[in-house]
């Protein structure tokens, strides 16, 4: 179940020292990509995230392609957009994965960032009026919507 994670508020936590002062950040139950479990609000997150990242963006829509639909459904069109954050906005393996994070690492082992973190760093900078409660963007699906009112 996609859920909401505290931040170390630590100043040896790289994920505190590069949050944007934030105390938590949207989180995956397991990860999110080809071969991996897919957990349908786990997916639904990332693609309610893409399509919040990527609205009115020079890279919104990738050729022949619509906004990607929040639907919790991993397919081709959630890893293209997954890989296209990746290679355009994010310094993450372009894998098409979403690993989850642990609240303390920024970083992966081998030095990238994980995917999740840039994630909420770019939904952060242009939705923070909805970041504390997602739930209040009228754009959440509501499937998504009753699965976080576990965690309020």
């Amino acid at each position: 179940m996609a859920y909401k994670h505290s931040i170390k508020t630590d100043p040896a936590s790289e994920v505190w020292r590069l949050s944007l002062g934030k105390k938590h950040f949207w989180n995956l139950t397991s990860n999110v990509g080809w071969g991996c479990e897919n957990r349908k609000d786990d997916v639904q997150l990332i693609q309610y995230l893409l399509f919040r990242i990527t609205w009115g963006t020079p890279v919104s829509l990738l050729p022949g392609q619509k906004y990607i639909a929040a639907d919790g459904l991993f397919g081709p069109q959630t890893n293209n957009y997954i890989r296209s954050f990746q290679q355009h906005w994010s310094h993450t393996p372009i894998d098409g994965k979403v690993h989850t994070g642990d609240g303390i690492n920024y970083y992966t082992k081998n030095g990238s960032a994980f995917t999740i973190h840039s994630m909420n760093n770019y939904f952060y900078e242009d939705n923070e009026k909805y970041y504390s409660d997602l739930r209040m963007d009228e754009k959440l699906p509501s499937v998504l919507c009753q699965s976080l009112s576990e965690w309020y």
